[in-house]
C-alpha cells in the first residue's frame, strides 16, 4: 500500500481511464449484437416513418398520458436519416453512456488513491445497480428516455461548480428544456436548479431559480392544454405490491378504492428502498417472502441485499461526517441528494418498477464514490494497526461487491441480445406474427431476417452457477 500511494495523480487516473475503457470495449462487444426487438420498436419504427413531421407534432401534443415530445423527436429525426440502422442507433446509444461515463470521471477525479478508490466503486455502482439495467440496456433506439436525462443531470452536477453567470443561468434554462420534453422524470432536472438557486449552492442563483421554473410553468401549460390525461390515475397499470409480483388494476381498485393514498405512499418507499437496499424490486419484497413465506433465496439476491445495504450504511456514515465537519461541497451533496432521491421516488406512486429511480441510482453511484473516498481517507488515519486492517478489508470486499455487479450488467447485455432473437423467433407469432401491411411487413422482415441470423448463445446452455450467481435477463 506504501508503494501505490507514492503514484503520482496522473498515474491514478491513468488507471481509472483504461478501467473506463475496458469496461466500455466489453460492453460495446456485446452491445453491438443486439438487434431491434419486436416489442415496441417495429412498430414505432414503422410509425415514424409513414408519419410526416406535422403529423408527428400534432400527435405528440394530444391524446397521451406520457408526454415525451423530445424523445419521439430525437428517434424519427436519426430514423429519417439513416433508417432502421442497427450499427448507427447502437453507435449513438453507446456513446451516450460513454458520455456519462466520462462525466462521472469528471465529477470524481481519480487524482489520489483514495479518489482513485471511490471512483472505481462508484462508477462500479454507476453500471451495476439494477436501476441502471433498465435505462442503460433496453434494445430501444437510442435506449431509454432517461439515459440523455441522466447525461443532463450530470452536466447539470458540473455546472454547478462554476462561479455564478449568465452562462450557467443559460445552460441551466436549456438543460431544463431539454429534460423534461424528454420525459416526465426530466423535472428533478428542474428541481435540483430550482433548489441550489433558491439556497445560493454553487452556480445558482435567484435568477437562475427563476428562469428554471419559467420552464416548469411552460411544461405544465403544455401538458394540461394539448393532453387528454395530463394526470394519469390513481389506479395506472399492473404492478408489485408486497409478495405479489403483478397487481393488476382490478385489484387495485378493489383493495384501496378510497384510500388510493396508501397505495401510492407504498409505491413511493418501495421505490425509494429500491436504490438504497436494492428491495423490494418492481414493488415487489422478496427478501420479505423469504423470511414470511419460505421462500428460496438465490445467492445474487443476496449479495444485491449485502452490497446495497453496506453502501448505504457508508454513505449514511460520511454524510454525518459531512455536515458535522461544515464542509461545503459534502452539505451540498447531501441536500442535492435529498431532492433527487426523493423526488425520484414521488415520480414512482402510481407503479413500481426498477427502472423507475433511474436519476435516483446515477445520484446514488456519486454519493458511494464520495462516501469510499472519504471511508479510505479515514483509514489512512487510524493509528491501531488492527483497526485499518480490518477497515482496509471491509472496504475492498465492498468494492469487490460491485464489480462482482457490474460484470452482471455485462452479463446482463449478452442476455438481451437472446432476448431479442427469442421475440423475432419462438415468439413472433404470438406477439403479432407479420402483417397484413406490405410496407409494415416488409420493414418487420428485414429486422426479423438481421435477428434470426445473428449466432448468439443461449444463456439456458450457461452452468447452473451463472444462474444461481448473477442475475439474468432470460
Amino acid at each position: 500500500m506504501a508503494t501505490l500511494a507514492l503514484l503520482p495523480p496522473r498515474a491514478w487516473t491513468r488507471i481509472a481511464v483504461a478501467q473506463v475503457a475496458v469496461f466500455g470495449a466489453l460492453l460495446a462487444y456485446w452491445f453491438y449484437q443486439i438487434e431491434f426487438p419486436y416489442v415496441n420498436v417495429a412498430s414505432e419504427f414503422d410509425r415514424l416513418g409513414q408519419m410526416s413531421w406535422a403529423e408527428m407534432a400534432d400527435g405528440m401534443f394530444s391524446g397521451t398520458s406520457e408526454f415525451r415530445p423530445g424523445q419521439v423527436f430525437a428517434v424519427k429525426l436519426l430514423y429519417d436519416l439513416v433508417g432502421p440502422s442497427r450499427l448507427v442507433f447502437r453507435t449513438v446509444e453507446l456513446g451516450m453512456l460513454m458520455l456519462l461515463a466520462w462525466q462521472f470521471f469528471l465529477l470524481l477525479p481519480p487524482r489520489s488513491e483514495a479518489a482513485w478508490f471511490g471512483f472505481t466503486v462508484g462508477f462500479c455502482c454507476l453500471f451495476g445497480l439494477h436501476t441502471a439495467r433498465g435505462i442503460f440496456v433496453t434494445g430501444l433506439p437510442l435506449g431509454h428516455a432517461l439515459l440523455l436525462v441522466s447525461i443532463l443531470l450530470c452536466s447539470s452536477l458540473l455546472l454547478l461548480r462554476r462561479r455564478p453567470s449568465i452562462g450557467v443561468d443559460v445552460s441551466a434554462f436549456l438543460l431544463s428544456l431539454v429534460a423534461i420534453f424528454h420525459i416526465e422524470a426530466g423535472v428533478v432536472v428542474s428541481a435540483i436548479w430550482v433548489v441550489a438557486g433558491a439556497l445560493r449552492l454553487g452556480g445558482a442563483r435567484w435568477r437562475t431559480a427563476g428562469v428554471v421554473l419559467a420552464v416548469c410553468v411552460l411544461y405544465g401549460t403544455l401538458r394540461g392544454l394539448t393532453n387528454a390525461d395530463p394526470l394519469p390515475g390513481p389506479f395506472y397499470t399492473e404492478t408489485g405490491f408486497l409478495f405479489q409480483e403483478n397487481l393488476t388494476v382490478a385489484e387495485q381498485q378493489a383493495r384501496f378504492a378510497g384510500r388510493a393514498w396508501l397505495f401510492h405512499a407504498y409505491n413511493v418507499i418501495a421505490t425509494l428502498l429500491t436504490v438504497l437496499l436494492s428491495e423490494p424490486r418492481s414493488g415487489v419484497f422478496f427478501a420479505g417472502d423469504a423470511l414470511v413465506n419460505g421462500t428460496p433465496v438465490r445467492p445474487w439476491q443476496l449479495l444485491n441485499w449485502l452490497t446495497s445495504g453496506v453502501s448505504t450504511a457508508l454513505i449514511g456514515w460520511a454524510a454525518v461526517g459531512w455536515w458535522r465537519t461544515r464542509d461545503v461541497d459534502g452539505k451540498t451533496m447531501i441536500l442535492l441528494g435529498v431532492v433527487v432521491l426523493g423526488l425520484n421516488s414521488a415520480l414512482g406512486y402510481l407503479y413500481t418498477r426498477d427502472r423507475i429511480p433511474g436519476l435516483a441510482g446515477v445520484y446514488y453511484a456519486l454519493l458511494l464514490g464520495a462516501a469510499a473516498t472519504a471511508a479510505w481517507q479515514r483509514r489512512s488515519e487510524l493509528r491501531s494497526v488492527g483497526r485499518r486492517m480490518a477497515l482496509t478489508v471491509a472496504l475492498v470486499i465492498l468494492a469487490t461487491g460491485w464489480v462482482y455487479r457490474v460484470a452482471g450488467t455485462l452479463l446482463w447485455t449478452r442476455d438481451m441480445g437472446w432476448a431479442v432473437r427469442d421475440e423475432w423467433t419462438d415468439r413472433y407469432d404470438r406477439l403479432g406474427g407479420p402483417s397484413s401491411a406490405p410496407a409494415t411487413n416488409a420493414l418487420r422482415e428485414e429486422l426479423r431476417q438481421r435477428a434470426v441470423s445473428r449466432e448468439l448463445p443461449n444463456p439456458d446452455d450457461d452452468p447452473e452457477w451463472m444462474q444461481a450467481y448473477f442475475e439474468r435477463k432470460h
